[in-house]
């Protein structure tokens, strides 16, 4: 993998790598060329469909940042029904999600629990409210899931009074700057009702995909370890209770809580791969 990083980022020209994925017969590669990192290309990434040729196939299957995507989705998905089940006795509960896209992994929780649970969910790209809308409508889950087409940092002044029970800041904080996620991450600690959790991750470039995505698209991750990650909630007043880094070392999962009880033993590679297990052709993760 990271030769072929090597090879991507330092050997063949930007100009013939773009001609490349806009003439593409890869529906992956076309969209990430049309919108980079946007809704629709992580949902061809979590579908992992059957390749349409060799350079969809390497795209698909090969590519470190869409194998951790599929780890990432799957934890989370993960992370999103243990939390419902283990709060089934609870009611009027609360989900906020920030950078949530369509949603669709909070939906699919909230089938698999049958979890009367209210959600909030915020992005700024307005196709993935409407996909999330249109879901939802589909799966009758349209009263339990509001979707709110804005900034993050606006709609947290206007909410600033609302009280949640789960906070999802998945996908967003490595495009936030220190300072603007320390911000955010005050506001939301004040949004937290007691025993609340906060989930989240770090990002590490471990694969060259950062070289790739800057001299494409000229997006900047900003990388966090998970102890950095660490130092920042613990400054909001947060506490890291769980910590895990998905198999190939992208994402360091964290979830965080204002309680003061003591934090629980980090879960294993194994368990992470056991959690999928009931459906392992599927579901696999990755590495």
């Amino acid at each position: 993998m990271r030769i072929f990083a090597f090879v991507r980022t330092k050997l063949i020209p930007t100009s013939v790598l773009k001609r490349r994925m806009k003439t593409s017969k890869s529906p992956l590669m076309r969209e990430f060329f049309r919108n980079p990192g946007g809704w629709q290309s992580m949902e061809l990434i979590y579908e992992n469909a059957k390749p349409a040729n060799l350079s969809d196939w390497y795209a698909l299957k090969r590519l470190p940042l869409s194998m951790e995507a599929r780890n990432r989705r799957k934890y989370v998905l993960h992370e999103f029904v243990s939390w419902m089940q283990e709060n089934r006795e609870r009611e009027k509960l609360r989900i906020l999600a920030l950078g949530s896209g369509p949603a669709l992994e909070i939906q699919e929780a909230i089938l698999a629990t049958s979890s009367n649970v209210i959600v909030d969910a915020v992005d700024r790209d307005a196709s993935a409210i409407e996909r999330g809308q249109q879901v939802a409508q589909e799966r009758g889950l349209n009263q339990q899931i509001s979707y709110c087409c804005g900034d993050v940092c606006e709609m947290m002044i206007q909410w600033s009074e609302k009280r949640y029970d789960l906070i999802s800041l998945i996908g967003i904080i490595e495009y936030l700057p220190d300072e603007v996620l320390l911000s955010l991450l005050k506001q939301l600690k004040n949004m937290m009702s007691p025993n609340a959790e906060l989930f989240t991750h770090g990002y590490q470039n471990r694969f060259g995909a950062q070289e790739s995505l800057g001299k494409l698209f000229n997006i900047q991750l900003i990388e966090r370890t998970s102890d950095q990650v660490t130092v920042l909630l613990n400054q909001a007043g947060l506490r890291v209770v769980k910590s895990e880094v998905t198999p190939l070392g992208a994402y360091p999962m964290i979830v965080s809580t204002q309680s003061r009880e003591p934090a629980k033993e980090p879960i294993s590679a194994n368990r992470i791969a056991a959690i999928v297990d009931t459906d392992r052709k599927k579901s696999r993760l990755e590495s």
